[in-house]
């Protein structure tokens, strides 16, 4: 047999064992959907599965069926594929950088991503800061209010803009043809050039004593004198000394708060409020103010100050707080908190509630006790992420979680914030040692919702309930008010 015929011969062979092989799993060249991976096959065609999201192909002789694999590397996207292309939809809520965070606000400019949790955490609004001329409104008709570029607000007076007679420089702006008035310029800003004020009008004629008074003056008494002979006279007043019936009654200076209490003006310090740098504190700090009477201190952005500790008072000098009465009636005057030798966390003393005589926190049934001990101004600005820590040590009532209750407030210019509260434990008293709170398995009762503000923090005992119980009472001790400088240099200060 020559060679050629049996060359002829063996490829006859194998043309005729694939054909056989393809029949086993072709039929008419009809491909069945759903072909299992692993199926015989001459070609990619026969591996079709009718899924547009599959990669079908023929590798040696065997199908193999691959998704098609839709990553885009964003962890903020959840990626699929369908009808043969990539699907990536991005998850609510989720960032990747602060410029996924930004909420379009002008006044809130640090919005930031939480990398750990892929969560924007939304800055408190920056104050002051204005969005529109409207939010300038100071509700006085003798200054034209403006929103600057600087998101500040701007209060320009201008006597012209209100009316005759109602904004003055001078008495002349106030003249009248009543000859039963004095009229004359009320002064409201005497740091402006010339001085600023408000036109005012005193009733010089009366007839009888009601005549005389004076309703927008309510400190004043008026006396009538009435010359013998004349049908008219002129009052006389008289202005009783710090007298008021409500707090706007009180002129206080800038950065200063007024109450009126049983009659007489009262004034408190503003936390964190400041006219020029000086009163700041701090060369880390400066008062920004823009165009108003009084600011608030913020940190310089162009330095490196930091401090990982910011507050803290371990009782072992002076005592550092200021002690006020609990707000609403029913309280008795005492005890309140004090400093005490009796007990201590680290040193020698602690911040006690009770009474050192008798080592009881409550007495008479008849009045519910409690006090608020005040700390000073605390610079939150000067550190980052910051948190609160302290050591307690307490033996109250604990029938319920709810009576004897011992909570910490931050206080800033808008008011006070619950942070902390023991009605949000369980039962507890701590026996013979001092706890520290929060305990250590626990996150630090976190401040960073005040970040970029001066507070103060408002430590509060309230017995809640009229009885007297032989309880000893509340230790406070070590309270640390820290953050960390990874990120904001080094410490200014040792």
């Amino acid at each position: 047999m020559s060679r050629e015929l049996l060359v002829c011969i063996w490829t006859a062979c194998l043309v005729a064992m694939v054909s056989c092989t393809a029949a086993d799993n072709v039929t008419d060249s009809v491909v069945e959907p759903d072909v299992p991976v692993g199926t015989r096959c001459v070609s990619s065609f026969q591996c079709d599965d009718d899924d547009p999201c599959t990669v079908e192909r023929c590798d040696r002789g065997l199908c193999r069926i691959d998704p098609i694999v839709c990553d885009d590397n964003d962890t903020c996207t959840t990626d699929s594929c369908a009808d043969g292309g990539c699907v990536f939809e991005r998850t609510p809520g989720c960032c990747g950088s602060d410029d996924d965070c930004d909420d379009g606000d002008p006044c809130t400019k640090d919005d930031r991503c939480d990398l750990k949790t892929r969560t924007c955490r939304i800055a408190a609004p920056i104050e002051p800061c204005c969005r529109s001329h409207l939010d300038c409104d100071d509700g006085d008709v003798c200054t034209v209010d403006t929103c600057q570029e600087n998101l500040l607000c701007s209060h320009r007076w201008d006597k012209s803009g209100s009316g005759a007679g109602i904004c003055c420089t001078l008495e002349t702006d106030c003249a009248d043809a009543n000859r039963c008035t004095r009229d004359y310029c009320r002064i409201t800003d005497e740091s402006a050039s010339p001085p600023t004020g408000v036109c005012a009008r005193e009733i010089l004629c009366c007839k009888r004593d009601r005549d005389c008074q004076q309703t927008d003056a309510p400190c004043m008494q008026g006396v009538c004198v009435i010359p013998s002979g004349q049908d008219d006279g002129e009052c006389d007043y008289q202005r009783i000394p710090d007298c008021c019936e409500t707090s706007s009654d009180c002129l206080a200076e800038p950065c200063l708060s007024a109450t009126c209490d049983d009659g007489s003006c009262s004034f408190d310090a503003i936390p964190g409020c400041c006219t020029d740098d000086e009163q700041c504190g701090d060369e880390c700090l400066f008062c920004n103010r823009g165009a108003l009477p009084s600011g608030t201190c913020e940190r310089r952005t162009d330095s490196n100050c930091c401090e990982p500790v910011v507050y803290s008072r371990d009782f072992e000098g002076d005592f550092g707080m200021e002690v006020v009465p609990m707000p609403g009636p029913g309280y008795s005057p005492s005890p309140e908190w004090h400093v005490s030798t009796r007990r201590s966390g680290s040193g020698t003393s602690s911040m006690f509630f009770g009474d050192e005589e008798t080592g009881l926190c409550r007495g008479d049934s008849s009045m519910k006790t409690g006090s608020r001990a005040v700390t000073g101004p605390i610079k939150l600005m000067m550190t980052r992420s910051p948190h609160l820590r302290f050591m307690m040590w307490k033996n109250t009532d604990e029938f319920s979680r709810f009576n004897d209750v011992v909570s910490v407030y931050v206080r800033t210019t808008g008011g006070e914030t619950k942070v902390f509260s023991t009605s949000q434990m369980e039962k507890f008293n701590s026996g013979d040692g001092f706890v520290e709170f929060p305990p250590a398995a626990e996150s630090a009762v976190s401040l960073e919702q005040w970040d970029d503000q001066v507070v103060q923090l408002v430590f509060e005992y309230d017995s809640v309930v009229y009885a007297s119980a032989p309880y000893e009472g509340i230790y406070i001790d070590d309270i640390v008010v820290s953050g960390t400088c990874d990120d904001r240099g080094v410490a200014l200060h040792d």
